[in-house]
């Protein structure tokens, strides 16, 4: 039952129809009541002994607690007790979902159930935008986004972007959703190898992708591409890497949306530098701790966000709490990846290694629009880092955790690599922003 409300929760945060066909059901918060009854139910599951508890050295209690311990920190270092409060309160939605979502997918067929719930509300979203930009109106009645071009200061065009409700209601963010959703769309088709499986695998990627398109994004356009370019790595041969790299490149160039035509580093991409810099500054005054979990903003012009998630992670939450974060960013990335590259011994190790490598270039596209947008907290991205952390339950429950943490790179001889690589990463994003801003 626990798992039922996971599922019916996530529905609630993405498909959010009490924002757009049942206004009426605001009132009830049917995303927190979902959420509670996942937890209780999920916490009587637990004492009948029905789901069992990782040991506290799983490597995703550790990211997820150090997380929460580095959220509340960033405030308690500045002596900041309201903002204390707020962050628990708020910080505490999104550990209790993950949680919950991490535990029950404690099996394949839970695994496959929740990936193909997951799809399905993409593709909604897909049709929702298609719609949108084809009809003039979307589910609910919502219009496009109608953003003008600029080049050298005038107006050369105009674009219509479609977007979607709730935390998805932006291109980007609903570009980034729909990325995430294509390779775990083809996953069904290479799970069952047959005509049918081929048609409904087929037809929901190719709906999700002109989506994609649809949503005018070039953060979307990009974390598709990147998307496209690991899953070939993963499934190809270097000849035939390079081959279908080759075609890749042909279809950029042919289908380029619009917004690619103003130039590199236009309007928007100028303040978003702006922003990036403003964020870093902010990051010096308090580098251990950072400035406060969600308050970087109140130090960027106009209390813009940063459009960046890896620059607002480590100006909100330090150095410390930065370890954390990317420790999701990274280690779900290579664990996805060392699973895809085990020996299956019967059909369920075959499809568990499958969906490795097909959640591998969901995360690669999610990681790289993540560069543009600063959803750093948001709760899609606790969802799938928990079904992750679900296919890693899985395998361990045959590998045995301690084989299974050596294999993935968090045994004491190499859980170092993992602070190093984040402090590393802020070095890289620091450089990598004064080299965009050479395009001004």
């Amino acid at each position: 039952m626990g798992f039922l409300f996971c599922c019916i929760h996530l529905f609630f945060l993405i498909i959010r129809p009490q924002d757009w066909g049942a206004p009426w059901l605001a009132p009830l918060r049917p995303v927190l009541i979902c959420q509670m009854l996942a937890v209780a139910l999920t916490g009587l599951e637990i004492l009948s002994g029905k789901i069992k508890m990782p040991d506290l050295k799983n490597p995703w209690w550790v990211m997820i607690n150090g997380l929460f311990l580095a959220v509340l920190l960033s405030h308690a270092s500045h002596f900041y007790f309201a903002g204390l409060q707020s962050a628990y309160n708020d910080f505490l939605k999104i550990y209790l979902t993950f949680v919950v979502i991490w535990l029950n997918i404690n099996s394949l067929r839970k695994l496959e159930i929740f990936t193909f719930f997951f799809m399905g509300m993409c593709l909604f979203v897909a049709v929702h935008c298609i719609l949108m930009v084809h009809t003039g109106f979307g589910f609910g009645g919502q219009e496009p986004m109608m953003r003008a071009i600029r080049s050298g200061g005038e107006t050369i065009g105009v674009v219509k972007q479609a977007w979607y409700y709730g935390t998805f209601n932006d291109p980007n963010d609903a570009a980034q959703l729909l990325t995430v959703g294509l390779p775990l769309a083809a996953y069904f088709t290479f799970r069952y190898k047959n005509v049918f499986a081929f048609l409904f695998g087929l037809l929901p990627v190719g709906t999700l992708v002109y989506a994609v398109y649809l949503t005018q994004s070039r953060g979307g356009y990009l974390s598709m591409a990147i998307a496209f370019a690991v899953a070939f790595r993963k499934f190809l041969t270097v000849r035939q890497f390079i081959i279908a790299s080759a075609f890749g490149v042909a279809a950029l160039v042919l289908f380029l949306p619009s917004r690619f035509g103003a130039k590199i580093l236009d309007q928007s991409m100028t303040e978003r530098v702006a922003f990036w810099g403003e964020a870093n500054y902010a990051f010096k005054t308090s580098p251990i701790f950072g400035v406060g979990y969600k308050m970087v903003t109140d130090y960027i012009d106009k209390d813009r966000a940063t459009h960046n998630a890896y620059v607002q992670a480590y100006a909100d939450l330090g150095v410390f709490g930065y370890i954390f974060w990317f420790g999701f960013v990274a280690f779900s990335f290579f664990a996805a990846w060392r699973i895809g590259d085990l020996k299956p011994e019967d059909e369920d190790d075959k499809s568990l290694v499958l969906w490795a490598k097909c959640i591998v270039p969901s995360l690669a596209g999610m990681y790289a629009s993540s560069y543009f947008l600063s959803r750093t907290y948001q709760m899609s991205l606790f969802v799938v880092w928990a079904m992750v952390g679900g296919l890693y339950l899985i395998v361990s429950q045959k590998l045995g955790e301690n084989e299974m943490n050596r294999h993935c790179g968090f045994s004491r001889k190499h859980i170092k690599i993992w602070p190093i690589l984040s402090a590393c990463s802020v070095v890289f994003i620091y450089i990598s922003i004064i080299f965009v801003n050479q395009f001004k």
